[in-house]
C-alpha cells in the first residue's frame, strides 16, 4: 500500500475517534454524568446516623428570612443562604454566588451558581436575588438599583448601591435569599431556602426538625437530620446534658456540672463579640441632662452584674466588644467619686426622685431587676416592661422607652455596623435603631468617613473617636457587660466554634475513630 494511502487512513481513523470522543463527552455532560459523579464524591463520609441534637437558650418564634436577632439567624442559616458567606474566621467566601466584582465605587456584579435549587425544587433566579435584597435594604443601610437580563445571561446580576462601604460584602452575608413568588407570611411557617437542610416539621413543644436537602448544590452535610431545641430554663438545659440526649448545647449555664456531664462532654469557651448596655432616651425630660446621665453611671455598681446574672460575663467600659475592629484598649471609665445623692438631686430640683419606664427583652429580666434595684438607690423608681424581641425592637425604632436594656452582637467583627444602626442620626436607612434620639453632626461625619475611607489605620482612629465620644463625653448610655459563649459538646462530636457564634449543622460531624 502506498505511503500516502496509509497516512490518509490513519488520519481518517484519528478524526473518527475524535468525533466519537466529542460525541460521548457531550452525551455524558448532557445526562449530568459528571454532576452525578461529583455528588458521589461529595457524599463520601456522609453519616448514616439519623440526627444531631442542638439545644439553644432562646426560642425561634418563626422562620422568616427577615428576622434580625443573631441568635435566631444562627438557626435560620441552616435553611437559608446569601450570595456570599462568612467562614469561621469572618472572611468572605462564595455562597450561592460563585464570583463577584466591583465595577466602580457604587456598582457591583455577581455571578450565580448554575445548580442552585430551592427546597421546593424550583431553580434560583435573578428575580429571587433582586427581590430578597430589595426587602432587606434597611439591614444593609442602602438602596439598590438592579440591572439584569435573564434572556442574555440568567446568572449575572448587577446593582448600584447608595452606600458601598468597606464592610458591604460582610453585611451582604447576613442577607438571606428566598423565592420571590412565595409570600413572607408563608415562609414564617414553612421556610424555603437553598441551604443544606430543609424544614421537615415543627413539634408541639416548638422544637424543629430539619432534614438533609439531597439536591443541595454544595457538600452534603454529615447528619441526615437536625433537631433544634429551645430550653430557656438553665436547670432544664443542664438536665438535657445529664440525660445525654444533647450533642451540642449553646449557652451552658453557670451551674455546677455533675460527674455525668464532665465524663461525656467537653466545655468550650469563646469570646462572645457582643456587648449589653443601658441606653437613655435623650428626649426624656430627665435624661436630656448630661449631668444626670453621668450621675446614674457613677452610681451603678456594674461589678455585681455577673453575680446577678449567673452567666459567663465580664464588665466592660465601652460599647465595642474586645476583639472587634474599633475596640480601644486604652478606653476605660475614669474613677470618680459620685456626688451625694440627696445633694445632687436637690440641685436639680428632684429631691424626691422620679419615675421612668425601662424596656427590655424577657431573657434579660435578671439584669433588669438588678438595674431596678440600683436605680432605686438614687431615687429613680423603675416601671419594668418585659417584651418579646420583635416588640422591643419596634419600640426602640420609634424611640418610645425612657430607658432600654439591650445588646449588640458584632457579627462582622466591625464596630461600624453598630454605629450606623444605633448611633448615627435617623436619616434614610441610617440610624434605624437610634431609639434614644441622639444626634451629633460631628459623630455622623466620623461614621460616614469610616464607611468611605479605605485606610485601616484611619478607619480605626475614626471608630475609636466615636466610641470614646458616645461613652465618656456624650454618655448616650452605659456599657454593662460582655458575654462569653460557652458550649457543651458531646465527646465524639467534631465542632469548631465560629467567631460569629453561629452554630451551623453542616459544620458538625462525628470524629473519626
Amino acid at each position: 500500500m502506498p505511503i500516502k494511502q496509509v497516512l490518509f487512513s490513519r488520519v481518517f481513523l484519528l478524526i473518527l475517534w475524535l468525533i466519537f470522543g466529542a460525541l460521548l463527552f457531550f452525551l455524558l455532560f448532557k445526562e449530568g454524568y459528571f454532576s452525578q459523579l461529583k455528588k458521589i464524591v461529595r457524599e463520601e463520609g456522609v453519616a448514616d446516623k439519623a440526627q444531631v441534637v442542638l439545644v439553644y437558650k432562646e426560642e425561634l418564634p418563626n422562620f422568616s428570612p427577615l428576622r434580625e436577632l443573631s441568635s435566631e439567624r444562627s438557626r435560620l442559616a441552616n435553611l437559608y443562604e446569601g450570595l456570599v458567606e462568612l467562614d469561621e474566621n469572618l472572611k468572605v467566601k462564595p455562597g450561592i454566588a460563585i464570583s463577584w466584582g466591583k465595577v466602580n465605587e457604587s456598582k457591583w456584579q455577581f455571578r450565580l451558581r448554575r445548580d442552585v435549587l430551592f427546597h421546593n425544587g424550583q431553580p434560583l433566579t435573578l428575580d429571587d436575588v433582586a427581590e430578597s435584597l430589595k426587602k432587606q435594604e434597611t439591614l444593609l443601610q442602602t438602596t439598590f438599583n438592579f440591572v439584569y437580563n435573564t434572556n442574555l445571561d440568567p446568572y449575572l446580576i448587577s446593582f448600584e448601591t447608595t452606600e458601598s462601604d468597606e464592610i458591604f460584602l460582610a453585611n451582604l452575608a447576613r442577607v438571606f435569599i428566598f423565592p420571590a413568588n412565595v409570600k413572607l407570611e408563608s415562609l414564617e411557617l414553612y421556610p424555603i431556602g437553598t441551604g443544606p437542610y430543609r424544614f421537615f416539621k415543627r413539634l408541639e413543644n416548638q422544637d424543629t426538625i430539619l432534614e438533609r436537602f439531597e439536591n443541595y448544590w454544595g457538600d452534603k452535610p454529615y447528619f441526615k437530620e437536625v433537631l433544634l431545641k429551645s430550653v430557656d430554663d438553665k436547670f432544664a438545659r443542664l438536665d438535657s446534658l445529664n440525660a445525654l440526649g444533647t450533642d451540642l448545647l449553646y449557652d451552658v449555664p453557670v451551674l455546677d456540672l455533675d460527674q455525668t456531664v464532665k465524663q461525656n462532654y467537653v466545655i468550650v469557651e469563646r469570646p462572645g463579640l457582643d456587648v449589653n448596655f443601658l441606653m437613655f432616651n435623650l428626649q426624656n425630660k430627665y435624661f436630656r441632662d448630661r449631668d444626670l446621665r453621668e450621675f446614674v453611671k457613677q452610681n451603678l455598681d456594674r461589678s455585681r452584674v455577673a453575680r446577678n446574672l449567673q452567666e459567663y460575663v465580664s464588665v466592660t467600659d465601652q460599647f465595642v466588644s474586645a476583639g472587634v475592629f474599633g475596640y480601644d484598649f486604652y478606653l476605660q471609665t475614669k474613677e470618680q467619686t459620685a456626688p451625694e445623692v440627696g445633694e445632687f438631686l436637690s440641685q436639680k430640683g428632684l429631691y424626691n426622685g422620679f419615675t421612668v419606664e425601662l424596656y427590655c427583652e424577657k431573657s434579660l429580666e435578671p439584669v433588669a431587676e438588678w438595674l431596678k434595684g440600683e436605680l432605686l438607690k438614687v431615687r429613680i423608681a423603675v416601671n419594668l416592661k418585659l417584651l418579646d424581641a420583635d416588640t422591643l425592637l419596634e419600640k426602640i425604632r420609634v424611640g418610645e422607652p425612657d430607658l432600654y436594656l439591650a445588646g449588640w452582637k458584632y457579627e462582622t467583627g466591625e464596630a461600624l455596623d453598630f454605629f450606623l444602626s444605633v448611633i448615627h442620626s435617623q436619616t434614610g436607612n441610617l440610624g434605624g435603631y437610634n431609639g434614644m434620639h441622639y444626634s451629633s453632626p460631628e459623630i455622623d461625619e466620623l461614621i460616614e468617613r469610616s464607611k468611605e475611607d479605605k485606610t485601616p489605620e484611619r478607619r480605626l482612629r475614626y471608630l475609636q473617636q466615636i466610641n470614646e465620644q458616645i461613652t465618656e463625653k456624650d454618655i448616650v448610655g452605659i456599657p454593662l457587660f460582655e458575654t462569653k459563649r460557652v458550649y457543651a459538646v458531646k465527646k465524639g462530636i467534631q465542632f469548631v466554634p465560629r467567631l460569629d457564634g453561629n452554630v451551623l449543622a453542616k459544620e458538625i460531624r462525628e470524629k473519626e475513630k
